[in-house]
């Protein structure tokens, strides 16, 4: 019955989570606007007041999550490629949600398990690089310039003001380390001692998704990661990068383009070299198809799963998103500022739910802004940002978005925590995706693809 009473609910909002994602997603414009507090709003220009901003970043460059076989490893000499970056350099502190602070002699669940890949030169997996933090504090740069040296937003950093979450992950803090610094100042915010920032421990942050507490997710999660690259769309380019590496490598199991253009990214990235038989074309093609692979792990594989697999993957952390909001316009949040280090896998599904072109992968250090405006006449919009640039949300002709269209267009895809529990633990896929669950009849999980399927994707 509890899937039936769901079915009913996506059915009224339709299969529009991503309108024309079947991977022909729709290729927004980036129409940067006159000035950063005069919006042209049909056709007469008024001056709008910037009120609040969320802002949500992946982290900087990092070295590989995973290896590629049949290509030599790179070498990551950990006294060049993870030196910390002096003018980066922060004091912070760590608190979950329960205000009990993290120590930083206790690694998250998902920094043990990197730990396990040991790289050549000393390194070790998913590790953030001092090209990563110097990405990092250019962006807080950036936003410096945007928010305090162009329109006076801020003046310099307020605790009171300026909110702050991050995964529980080395890469993530050390990220928002640096766009700190770049934005704020190391020495100034030395200053007033540690900064305080919210890091949860638990297995169900918000922030990433979350396969391994709910069970809906980790199907559709499963089926991407372990069972995409047998997808028929696949077929063509996964049996030539096969080839290419050597057919003898995958014997047991297909190659994974995700895994696969890890590797080759954070190579191209660090400008470490490739064998001659990784051409620029192949590269292109698994970074294609990864792409599709990721989309499909956080968004769903199927039409008929796409909002529910939507909601699980980034739900709650748009609700998040929609209750700053309203709580700024009730008086309730007295932040002007809030800011969220995260991972490709929540700046994706991200981006899908307002209707962005998600064809691409969300580079390391990318940024995806929230502003909220206010009119001479109290009315109130929505911009948000990609990159830096202004971008068109689904159901909106302009950048600047109003407020009430904006959360008719945005709410479907919010999620309680306590309908995501009950989603989660529901039968929902069994009903709207038995194609799906066929992938699976008779599989027998070794411990490699359970891990997997546990983890959340991309990250």
């Amino acid at each position: 019955m509890r899937a039936l009473r769901y079915m009913k609910r996506f059915s009224l909002i339709g299969l529009s989570v991503c309108a024309g994602c079947s991977l022909k997603w729709m290729i927004l414009d980036s129409r940067v606007l006159a000035s950063v507090t005069e919006v042209n709003n049909d056709s007469s220009s008024e001056t709008m007041r910037l009120k609040h901003v969320q802002i949500l970043f992946r982290h900087g460059a990092r070295t590989p999550l995973h290896l590629t076989p049949g290509i030599e490893q790179a070498t990551y000499p950990a006294n060049m490629l993870i030196r910390p970056a002096p003018h980066t350099m922060v004091n912070m502190e760590f608190f979950n949600k329960e205000g009990i602070e993290l120590l930083p002699s206790v690694p998250s669940r998902y920094d043990l398990h990197y730990q396990k890949t040991k790289l050549k030169g000393g390194s070790t997996s998913g590790l953030l690089t001092t090209y990563g933090q110097d990405q990092m504090y250019l962006l807080g740069k950036r936003l410096r310039k945007e928010y305090i040296d162009n329109i006076q937003f801020l003046d310099s950093f307020d605790p009171n003001l300026v909110k702050l979450k991050t995964t529980h992950m080395k890469r993530t803090k050390e990220s928002l380390r640096c766009v700190l610094a770049g934005f704020f100042g190391a020495e100034n915010l030395n200053k007033n001692g540690p900064v305080r920032v919210e890091s949860n421990d638990t297995r169900d942050e918000y922030l990433v998704p979350c396969p391994n507490i709910c069970p809906v997710f980790r199907q559709i999660n499963h089926s991407a990661m372990i069972h995409g690259s047998d997808i028929a769309e696949f077929n063509e380019d996964r049996t030539l990068l096969e080839e290419t590496l050597g057919k003898k490598h995958f014997s047991k199991n297909r190659v994974r383009f995700i895994d696969c253009r890890d590797d080759l990214i954070a190579r191209k990235t660090h400008g470490l070299p490739f064998p001659e038989h990784i051409t620029p074309e192949i590269i292109d093609m698994v970074d294609k198809n990864a792409t599709k692979l990721l989309f499909y792990a956080v968004c769903g594989q199927h039409e008929a799963e796409r909002l529910v697999a939507t909601r699980l993957s980034i739900g709650r952390l748009i609700q998040v998103f929609l209750d700053n909001i309203q709580d700024v316009l009730k008086g309730d949040n007295k932040a002007k500022m809030q800011m969220y280090s995260a991972h490709d896998s929540t700046v994706l599904p991200a981006m899908s739910v307002f209707g962005l072109d998600v064809t691409e992968w969300p580079p390391f250090g990318a940024d995806l802004i929230l502003e909220l405006y206010e009119d001479n006449d109290k009315n109130h919009y929505v911009q948000v940002k990609y990159l830096g640039k202004p971008q068109i949300v689904r159901g909106c002709d302009k950048e600047l978005c109003p407020l009430d269209k904006f959360l008719e267009e945005i709410s479907p895809f919010a999620i309680s925590e306590d309908e995501f529990q009950e989603v989660c633990h529901s039968n929902i896929l069994e009903v709207i995706a038995k194609e799906m669950l066929e992938q699976e009849v008779g599989e027998i999980e070794d411990e490699e693809s359970k891990e997997r399927s546990d983890l959340a994707p991309g990250l």
